[in-house]
């Protein structure tokens, strides 16, 4: 019998580019809140709920605010925190980590309004930028700590006004950012009441729109050089909002990442500039949803191994 291995390829490919993920947890002084997953059938979270694990590609769509089908679908909790709190991120593909390690991690927010925040609309929403982690000291993005099991941490402006706000959680997964649309986005919105003192708000400068913040052409999405560690990257979606102290908001939080202030870019001993001479850095590797992490392929003489990098299959 004549083996098809186009046809076994053919159908192992969407096994292997499918997974990639969401927020599992939010850790905010001691309290852990758990990501719903998206074939959860209930939500007792504060974090949206979204639809499938899947990147939002479409950059000017309505799933660009808070996630895949979640622009106006509200939890049914609100976390309460202190302004000036850390919050710690997790992120998981569902049976395993989060697969890439490739892009920044951004974070933003909006008021609610007067209303609750399981009514906003993150597509009307006027967002500001509150934080965004580049790469590290050592050439390493902040995201391989995700892919590695980690987590990444965030900080609430400890000046800013008590208020009911939607924080919006975002990673841009840039593994294919070389080619025109490639980049990859995975925001999640939070919706919290945020406590304190402050009375610090947005200029209108500082705010922005989603969709509407991002275009395909920017730096920061369109990436050409994205595996060259002696370059230097441009964070997309403007500045970080004027009213937070010293316009550095990783203070506290992410004390190795490359200030956010400042475009990012590694050490001049960073590494290596080739995917191809890098086996954990720098390169995208999606796990399959049954957490396998080879898959193999049957062959007339023997069987063969398939390994994840990307959307690619590498011999």
């Amino acid at each position: 019998m004549k083996f098809d291995f186009a046809f076994v390829l053919a159908t192992l490919v969407p096994t292997l580019v499918s997974a990639h993920g969401y927020v599992g947890t939010i850790t905010v002084k001691g309290k852990t809140y758990t990501g719903p997953a998206p074939e959860a059938s209930s939500n007792n979270s504060p974090i949206r709920q979204i639809t499938t694990i899947d990147p939002v590609k479409d950059i000017t769509g309505s799933t660009m605010s808070c996630g895949q089908n979640s622009a106006t679908a509200g939890a049914p909790q609100t976390l309460t925190a202190d302004a000036g709190s850390i919050l710690t991120f997790t992120w998981t593909d569902g049976p395993a980590h989060w697969p890439h390690n490739t892009g920044p991690v951004m974070n933003y927010m909006a008021a609610c309004g007067n209303g609750d925040c399981s009514t906003f609309d993150g597509t009307k929403g006027k967002w500001f930028k509150v934080q965004q982690d580049g790469r590290k000291p050592n050439g390493d993005w902040l995201q391989v700590d995700l892919f590695n099991g980690g987590s990444v941490n965030a900080t609430i402006p400890a000046n800013i006004k008590p208020g009911l706000y939607m924080w919006r959680h975002e990673i841009i997964a840039l593994h294919l950012a070389q080619s025109p649309q490639g980049a990859e986005f995975y925001p999640s919105c939070i919706q919290m009441n945020i406590t304190g003192k402050g009375n610090a708000v947005p200029t209108k400068q500082d705010l922005l729109s989603f969709p509407g913040a991002y275009s395909w052409t920017d730096p920061g999405i369109l990436v050409p050089n994205v595996y060259d560690p002696g370059s230097t990257y441009t964070f997309p979606g403007g500045p970080i909002a004027s009213f937070i102290a010293s316009n550095d908001p990783n203070v506290g939080s992410n004390p190795a990442a490359t200030p956010s202030s400042h475009p990012s870019g590694p050490a001049a001993s960073g590494s290596p500039s080739s995917p191809a001479n890098d086996s954990t850095k720098h390169k995208c590797h999606l796990k399959s949803q049954s957490s396998a992490q080879e898959a193999f392929v049957l062959t007339p003489n023997r069987r063969r191994r398939v390994r994840r990098r990307g959307a690619r299959m590498w011999w």
